[in-house]
């Protein structure tokens, strides 16, 4: 019989119709009336049998109530086992009744009452019991199987402890064939299934099922081992307690493959923590913040000797506070530690989520990189006076020149103008003299002209110089890459013109991103590079070209040469420190490893193809600027203002006289101009003095324009507006710094006149718009 069928469609197994078919087996005929609904008859039981196997009744009604008529109930059932039994009993005999129950009848009726009615009745009665029996029968079948078949040994004992039901894995576990089973069936010993385990654990399985059995326990677990042919295997018990009955479930796994595992894992988180261990970077692992665990690489980064100088310490307690911040994220980023000693280490780190003593935990990869990072700063100091020579003798060229005929027309004009004066003092009366003098003029604006030309080309030396005397920067500046372009071919040309013929191809392309001092130390690396693979002499037969343009939304810079190459076999370690092909005494080897390292930290890549005998092309690919970003100007902008109808009264700050003489010729005759040469000086006369405008320089021996600018804060913050700071370049990060934070003008050196005038028109026109305090008078 299906079992799905008997569970959701029991209507179609056998269950009771409207009218049953019934068969009556009775020796003495029963007083029936013709009836449809009545049974058919049969004296015997071979006409039953007969009349069975030609139709097919719904019950069959067996008298018994005479003679020893209980074996037809057996052979009917075995006959037409869907048919369901009804037996005729003597009124008052239950022994009768339970008779007929044993040997097949669903239902029983007294003799006496077996009318047409009562017969359909008890019928119906009938089949309905005995399809309940078969439901029953076939999910207890199901149960047992089910039972029988689970790969968990399972025993039930009674209160006594002895043996009441075990299925086919219990069995095994005791060491019991099928063929034996008596042996270990109701009543037996559960101590006799433990034969074999150790006695210890047979011992305390036997206590704890006492223990449960009393009550003191609720369950209990435990491992036993047993020893099969020789090999020990070893089994999880677990007892538990049957509701509402005197008695206990002991279920019995074997969990060897599993200990085997367990231990295989085992052996291996100690091998996973002894490689950690090892490891050269350091590594710690940490929960809620928690120090759980750290290696020997991550103790001697932070300058402790032992694990437990740290396990169990806060994060935060070894960290710099304005790093803590960034401790959850996945990295790389650098994290400040604080070591044992106070001190500080930078670290690079990156962390990852892991399952450390089976939770959830947070391990921390970390490098030391102060080490390495100095390592590398040395690397590109040494590069940067490898170039030393070049710049100095590029210098030597580029200044001289302009200076010569800067010097040599000032000369001009100092003869012309002393020529002038003394034939004007010796006859001041006569025409000529006049007109000597007025010629005398022009000779002297002309020669002063040509002077001033040769002062801009000397300031422009000078500005491309900062692009390559700058100490290392963030990079966080949107550069425009032609400005730093040209500005390395400045730096180089002396020394290209000689050997090759220069061609620049530039497309517009957008700012990038980077440093521009460190850019520029790559353009003049490239440069040089370019130029020391073409001999002196044949200018005309040789070329560099610089090319840029953008590519893939990048900016790309091409640095080609007709030079010597590079062979096959070289051109794999160009970028390898120290490595050169150039003559012993002419590089370092560090020039393109330093590069490499410059151009992957702002996030571009640069790459080398070469032909020996044919030349070479190097190629930059840089990160554009964000669209937001814009290059930061190199020149300020003056809004046009009218003139003040009132002198303006100037200090200007500077430990260099002819500075106080140049900015008192520049605002010229109408304004009062004051030069003191210190800070200290500077400050009296301030206590004492009304200004329009100070002119304070930057960088002056015992007291800085910084440190004045500092104490002007505190003591007298309304004249902090008017000063306009006056440097030749910060070359000190806190300089820079510096003027990066403060809001006020700066005039930079060498400066023109009306530069300068306009500069001081500007404060002055503000503190008369009444945004400066001018409460102090002369």
């Amino acid at each position: 019989m299906d079992t799905i069928a008997l569970a959701e469609a029991p209507e179609t197994t056998g269950r009771p119709s409207i009218q049953l078919r019934m068969l009556l087996l009775s020796e003495v005929p029963l007083p029936l009336p013709a009836d449809s609904a009545a049974p058919d008859k049969a004296r015997d039981l071979d006409e039953a049998l007969l009349l069975l196997g030609q139709n097919p009744y719904d019950a069959v009604i067996v008298d018994v109530s005479r003679g020893d008529r209980l074996s037809d109930l057996t052979a009917i059932n075995q006959r037409a086992p869907h048919a369901a039994l009804v037996a005729l009993t003597p009124s008052g005999s239950p022994e009768r009744c339970f008779e007929a129950w044993r040997h097949g009848a669903q239902e029983c009726l007294p003799a006496t009452a077996a009318g047409v009615l009562e017969l359909q009745r008890a019928a119906r009665r009938a089949l309905e019991r005995k399809w309940l029996n078969s439901f029953v029968e076939e999910r207890v079948g199901l149960l047992e199987s089910a039972f029988q078949s689970v790969s968990p040994g399972i025993a039930v004992l009674s209160a006594d402890g002895n043996l009441v039901l075990a299925n086919c894995s219990w069995r095994a576990f005791a060491q019991q064939t099928d063929d034996a089973l008596s042996s270990l069936d109701v009543g037996a010993s559960v101590l006799d299934a433990l034969d074999g385990c150790d006695e210890l654990s047979a011992h305390e399985l036997s206590a704890g099922i006492r223990l449960v059995l009393s009550g003191c326990l609720p369950t209990i677990r435990a491992e036993v081992i047993r020893v099969f042919d020789g090999a020990s295997r070893c089994f999880l018990i677990q007892i538990d307690p049957m509701p509402e009955r005197q008695g206990v479930v002991v279920t019995q796994t074997d969990i060897t493959d599993r200990k085997l595992t367990e231990e295989a894992l085992r052996r291996s988180e100690v091998d996973h923590r002894r490689l950690l261990e090892d490891l050269p970077q350091g590594v710690a692992v940490e929960r809620d913040g928690v120090f759980l665990w750290v290696n020997r690489a991550a103790l001697k980064i932070m300058g402790y000797d032992a694990p437990e100088q740290l396990v169990g310490r806060r994060l935060e307690s070894v960290v710099h506070p304005e790093d803590a911040r960034s401790l959850n994220d996945p990295g790389p980023r650098d994290i400040r530690l604080i070591k044992a000693d106070g001190s500080l280490a930078l670290v690079e780190t990156r962390s990852l989520r892991v399952l450390f003593d089976g939770a959830p935990a947070v391990m921390i990869i970390g490098t030391d990189v102060g080490e390495h990072r100095a390592l590398t700063a040395r690397m590109m100091e040494v590069d940067r006076m490898s170039s030393a020579g070049l710049l100095a003798a590029a210098l030597g060229h580029e200044i001289k020149n302009p200076m010569a005929f800067v010097s040599a027309n000032v000369d001009i004009a100092l003869r012309e103008a002393a020529e002038a004066l003394r034939a004007y003092e010796q006859a001041p009366a006569r025409p000529e003299a006049l007109c000597d003098m007025v010629a005398a003029l022009r000779e002297i604006r002309g020669a002063l002209q040509d002077a001033r030309q040769g002062a801009r080309r000397v300031e422009a030396v000078v500005e491309d110089l900062k692009a390559f005397s700058r100490p290392e920067q963030r990079q966080d500046a949107a550069v425009p890459i032609e400005r730093v372009l040209d500005a390395a071919v400045n730096m180089t040309k002396n020394e290209l013109r000689h050997r090759a013929r220069l061609t620049k191809t530039y497309a517009a392309v957008p700012a990038v991103r980077a440093s521009e001092a460190q850019l520029g130390q790559v353009f003049l690396n490239l440069l040089t590079n370019a130029a020391d693979a073409i001999p002196v002499g044949d200018a005309a037969h040789n070329e560099i070209e610089l090319r840029l343009f953008s590519k893939d939304g990048r900016v790309v810079v091409e640095v080609r040469d007709t030079g010597a190459g590079i062979a096959p076999k070289d051109l794999s370690r160009v970028f390898d420190a120290f490595f050169t092909t150039k003559p012993v005494g002419q590089g370092t080897g560090l020039g393109l490893a330093i590069c490499r390292n410059i151009v992957q930290a702002m996030g571009g890549s640069i790459a080398v193809e070469s032909e020996l005998g044919a030349g070479t092309t190097v190629r930059i690919s840089l990160l554009p600027a964000a669209e937001e970003e814009s290059p930061a100007s190199h020149t300020s902008t003056i809004s046009p203002l009218k003139p003040l109808d009132d002198a303006l009264r100037v200090l200007v700050v500077d430990d260099e006289p002819l500075i106080g003489r140049a900015v008192a010729r520049c605002l010229g005759k109408h304004n009062q101009v004051r030069w003191v040469s210190s800070g200290r000086e500077a400050l009296e006369v301030l206590d004492t003095e009304h200004f329009d405008v100070v002119f304070l320089d930057v960088m002056m021996p015992d007291m800085t324009g910084i440190d004045l600018y500092e104490q002007l804060s505190a003591r007298a913050p309304e004249i902090v507006p008017r000063i306009v700071f006056v440097t030749g370049g910060a070359f000190t990060a806190s300089a820079r710094l510096f003027l990066e934070r403060v809001p006020n003008r700066q005039v930079g050196k060498p400066f023109e006149a009306r530069h300068l005038r306009a500069v001081a028109q500007e404060v002055a026109a503000l503190a008369g718009n009444g945004q400066i305090d001018r409460r102090r008078s002369c």
